[in-house]
């Protein structure tokens, strides 16, 4: 870890720091407390994050812990603050034994003095704090405060600020400059009416036990320069949060059914990542573009659960773009963020000694991919939707969506993708994994055409709208996207479909909202170590591009035109 760290350290119930204070841990680590929850255990436990600096003695100790790690004391009392607990500590790391200096046993009161002043300083409702910046609908503005001039005028109580409301998190406190401590919180309040008021409150003060000097050399501009940065990381982070709530399918809020399908994913994805070959077969003679492709069954070493999957190789070259298997798995979770779930659950495995898929890993492991008498280092791992046929075959009043979505949903991705390889044989109806039955006891090869692609079972009957639905768990399905982020691949919302019904003038409401919080932040999330740098700001360019015109669209025609 460099520069300041955050570590998360878990108390007894007689922990009594509050936030924005520093304390000593192992009898000579100071350490500030960013954040403090108080957990519903029999034994009381309280669990806090600390901020440690570059600078300080106790760095070089916590160099030695990796993020997620978590360090507990079996005990703590007040009048142990400076030494720590004189029992036993427990912790997953063994620290270095330093005794305290003398310095540090002479200024033991005047520390324990600035304890209890900080806690005074870090209190919200203290109109002693140097400088407020506030981030509110309200309508005086940052200039006003700044004209106010002192910091007592300017201030603005907690009462006045939050009203009768009390805000949903304590404070995370950090330290921006040294002698300068930040601390945020924040409110979300639903109104009589049905609206949101999002608040965000952040202070800026002098940490105690610094340095004056530091502190004074700020000037009172460039302390609400420094609360402002503060109250913008605040921001994001908020937003991250609300955003992944609001795309969660497995909170309280979301349907039994949205929770059920992704613990199916889920199950799906975990046989694809880790279940293990038990039959594979070749789909066809390699084709003149030297694209091996094998339908493999997977069964999971826990439940015995089996699956079938096509299984395609990475080939040196991806075949001039053409073939860049691990698009594969990137369609498949752009498919999930915005809310579809038309591309068959996908996974990727690489043999590699870093995590199970990630362009960051170098070094090779000792555990390829066997198949067909060969041995793979890598490649795309995709479900297999039983029973299928082409879309084409299968009129639009059968395909449980209507086609104006299905069509619409399908150019949005490849927009998105930069899929220009969107043609009939990619459009699927089949079996949908959410609702899949038992794969058959008999494990064949599926009859395929020279290029590699599976015949499917048409069946002319099916075909006719007086036909009673036969396949009530059959849904539109899209497969084949090895062909995405091709170098000089075009593809534009005016661009004509498979189907020829004109270019896509209408969208869903549920993809709108999904592709308006797809920002750079949540791309990043999603396909750190999976898309380059430079793929992932394709992908926002090309999704501001789209916002940009379903955005006009509906400002010409209107949003009951364009909206579906």
């Amino acid at each position: 870890m460099e520069g300041q760290c955050r570590v998360t350290f878990q108390f007894p119930s007689d922990f009594d720091r509050d936030v924005g204070q520093t304390f000593k841990v192992f009898g000579r680590f100071k350490v500030i407390l960013s954040e403090k929850f108080e957990e519903a255990t029999d034994e009381g436990v309280v669990t806090g994050n600390v901020i440690v600096h570059d600078k300080s003695a106790a760095m070089e100790q916590f160099r030695k812990l990796e993020p997620g790690d978590e360090v507990k004391i079996s005990c703590y009392r007040t009048s142990d603050l400076l030494d720590g607990p004189e029992c036993d500590d427990i912790y997953n790391h063994v620290f270095e034994e330093e005794e305290e200096s003398n310095d540090e046993e002479a200024n033991r009161d005047k520390i324990l003095e600035t304890h209890q002043r900080n806690l005074g300083y870090a209190a919200f409702d203290s109109p002693a704090a140097v400088t407020v910046i506030e981030e509110a609908m309200a309508a005086s503005s940052a200039e006003q405060h700044l004209a106010s001039g002192d910091g007592e005028q300017g201030y603005v109580s907690e009462q006045s600020f939050f009203g009768d409301s009390i805000p949903d998190a304590t404070p995370q406190c950090f330290v921006e400059h040294p002698g300068v401590i930040s601390c945020s919180k924040k409110l979300v309040k639903e109104n009589d009416d049905g609206s949101f008021e999002l608040w965000i409150k952040t202070k800026a003060f002098q940490a105690v036990d610094s340095d004056p000097s530091i502190y004074e050399s700020v000037s009172k501009r460039g302390l609400i320069a420094i609360g402002a940065k503060a109250l913008e990381e605040e921001a994001k982070q908020f937003f991250d949060k609300c955003r992944n709530e609001a795309v969660d399918e497995t909170t309280k809020e979301a349907s039994e059914l949205a929770r059920e399908r992704e613990n199916i994913h889920a199950g799906i994805t975990n046989i694809l990542q880790h279940g293990d070959i038990v039959n594979c077969v070749s789909l066809a003679k390699l084709n003149s573009f030297g694209h091996p492709t094998y339908k493999l069954r997977l069964r999971c070493r826990d439940t015995g659960k089996e699956i079938d999957c096509m299984f395609k190789p990475k080939i040196a070259g991806d075949g001039d773009g053409w073939h860049q298997v691990l698009m594969e798995l990137v369609a498949y979770k752009l498919n999930r963020v915005l809310g579809m779930d038309y591309v068959p659950p996908t996974a990727y495995r690489m043999n590699r000694k870093g995590p199970a898929c990630s362009k960051k890993d170098t070094q090779m492991g000792n555990n390829p991919i066997q198949c067909d008498y060969k041995k793979f280092d890598e490649g795309a791992f995709i479900y297999w939707a039983q029973d299928s046929q082409t879309l084409k075959e299968v009129h639009p009043e059968r395909w449980k969506t209507s086609q104006k979505q299905v069509l619409s949903d399908t150019r949005v991705m490849d927009v998105l993708l930069g899929n220009s390889d969107r043609h009939h044989g990619h459009f699927l109806f089949a079996e949908h994994w959410v609702d899949a039955k038992p794969v058959p006891e008999l494990f064949r090869n599926e009859i395929s055409d020279d290029n590699g692609n599976r015949q499917h079972n048409n069946n002319s009957n099916n075909s006719n709208n007086n036909v009673e639905d036969m396949q009530p768990n059959h849904y539109p399905i899209l497969i084949d996207h090895a062909a995405a982020f091709r170098d000089g691949a075009w593809v534009d919302m005016t661009h004509e479909n498979a189907f020829q019904s004109g270019p896509t003038m209408c969208v869903s409401a549920k993809t709108y909202f999904r592709l308006r919080l797809l920002d750079a932040r949540a791309i990043a999330k999603e396909f750190d170590g999976i898309l380059t740098t430079s793929e992932c700001r394709r992908l926002l360019s090309r999704r501001n591009d789209l916002l940009r015109y379903l955005d006009n669209l509906v400002a010409e025609k209107g949003y009951e035109n364009v909206i579906l």
